[in-house]
């Protein structure tokens, strides 16, 4: 029988890539650095299904256990309830007592509410998990968070005590604050609203404490209760790769530099496609641009997300290696289908250098401000890569009035490092909590 408190479960984001891959269970294994897999399949004669699976120990392909069930419910998620109980029996008798437990808590489903939410979930994680910087234009995916938001509602309307529903509104209400789609004060005080009300229906939602948590992290600036609420939802689900990746980044920001990159290495062992560059995220908010340099250089250039290459584009600025810079902000537009962006970028260097670059997008931004909400923390990032003090902490003093959400990581920025000895700046942290 396998421990219990030592089972951590590939994200399901990653596993499904698996599903019609033509891989041995050794190769499958060897990618995501497990020790077991567990195998299964479904036969369906009229009305009957039948589930066959059996868990496979990844280092010798010996077979643990296998089991076959048909069982008595007939929806989907009464299926997935039902089959997954009958597993952990079979794998844990502990696991699936504290399982049981859980589910018992649960109130019933619409599997409709839960389609939709499943949909609305994968436009929200699509579109949130790419924030590049200077290299994305306003309005890319902006489309993702409308659909988001409209899937979410949708799940709601067919079922109003589903909480994982409200765990989805209070996520886009807290993202698009968070990432400069509209001010803080508009979306932060619903996306505590949908998180209590989530966690009334039911305590035992790790998704829901994460979604408090980051209430509490990136608006209220209180980092007490935020680390109480990630680490009750990593109690309740430690597999959780979400919950782990924003622990990190808070762990970080209170100075526990070794406890944060041991969660980002969690988050990308957890969910390694769906979280890839976790731990190259934690890199560069630690500070250590070269430790990222060097790995890009020793590893060569392959497939990998935007974000893998608009970090490496930080750590080449600090760097002061601009042409790679380019290169790598270019490359993390291309995977975005951002092509005519990346060519604009590209024109820039060449006909004026780095500097221009910059000060193409903070026109850019400036633009925008005049047609649209623009976060105030967006200038200020970009006055302080221009060296410009003044600019800066005037945005500065803007997002502080505003408790512009970005502000919460402050000391982990890459662009405001070099500021850190300012008593100014040292005013500023102060005023955030730091």
């Amino acid at each position: 029988m396998l421990d219990p408190q030592r089972i951590l479960v590939i994200a399901r984001t990653t596993a499904a890539r698996y599903q019609r891959a033509n891989k041995s269970i050794a190769q499958i294994a060897r990618e995501l650095d497990v020790d077991y897999v567990l195998e299964g399949s479904l036969m369906r004669e009229g009305g009957r299904v039948r589930i066959l699976a059996q868990l496979i120990r990844s280092f010798d392909q010996v077979q643990l256990l296998s089991c076959a069930h048909e069982p008595m419910a007939k929806g989907a998620l009464d299926i997935q309830k039902e089959v997954g109980a009958a597993l952990a029996r079979e794998v844990s008798p502990a696991l699936a007592e504290r399982q049981q437990h859980r589910l018992s808590r649960r109130l019933p489903i619409d599997p409709a509410a839960h389609d939709a939410y499943l949909r609305g979930r994968y436009y929200w994680t699509r579109r949130v998990h790419f924030d590049a910087g200077f290299a994305a234009h306003h309005a890319l995916n902006d489309e993702d968070f409308i659909r988001a938001h409209s899937y979410f509602e949708t799940a709601l309307d067919l079922d109003p005590t589903y909480a994982l529903g409200y765990v989805g509104m209070s996520n886009i209400y807290g993202s698009t604050a968070t990432h400069g789609f509209y001010a803080p004060s508009q979306g932060y005080p619903k996306a505590r609203e949908a998180a209590l009300r989530a966690l009334e229906l039911d305590p035992s939602l790790p998704e829901a404490h994460q979604a408090l948590a980051g209430v509490h992290y990136f608006y209220d600036w209180d980092w007490r209760r935020a680390e109480e609420e990630f680490l009750a939802a990593l109690r309740l689900n430690p597999s959780h790769a979400e919950t782990s990746r924003l622990y990190a980044r808070l762990l970080l920001v209170l100075g526990r530099e070794a406890e944060g990159r041991a969660q980002f290495e969690l988050a990308e062992r957890v969910d390694p496609l769906g979280f890839e560059g976790s731990r190259v995220f934690g890199l560069v908010q630690s500070g250590r641009y070269d430790e990222v340099i060097r790995e890009y250089l020793s590893a060569g250039r392959g497939p990998s997300s935007p974000l893998i290459y608009q970090l490496l584009a930080t750590a080449f600025e600090v760097e002061e290696h601009f042409e790679e810079a380019i290169d790598a902000t270019i490359d993390a537009l291309t995977r975005c289908n951002e092509f005519a962006r990346a060519e604009a970028i590209r024109t820039v260097w060449c006909s004026g250098g780095y500097k221009k670059v910059l000060e193409w997008y903070l026109q850019d931004l400036l633009a925008r401000r005049r047609h649209r909400y623009t976060s105030p923390f967006l200038l200020a990032e970009i006055y302080a890569r221009l060296e410009r003090p003044d600019e800066m902490f005037h945005w500065l003093e803007v997002a502080l009035a505003e408790r512009s959400p970005r502000l919460c990581e402050l000391r982990t920025n890459a662009w405001f490092r070099r500021f850190r000895s300012m008593g100014r700046f040292r005013n500023v942290e102060r005023r955030i909590g730091h």
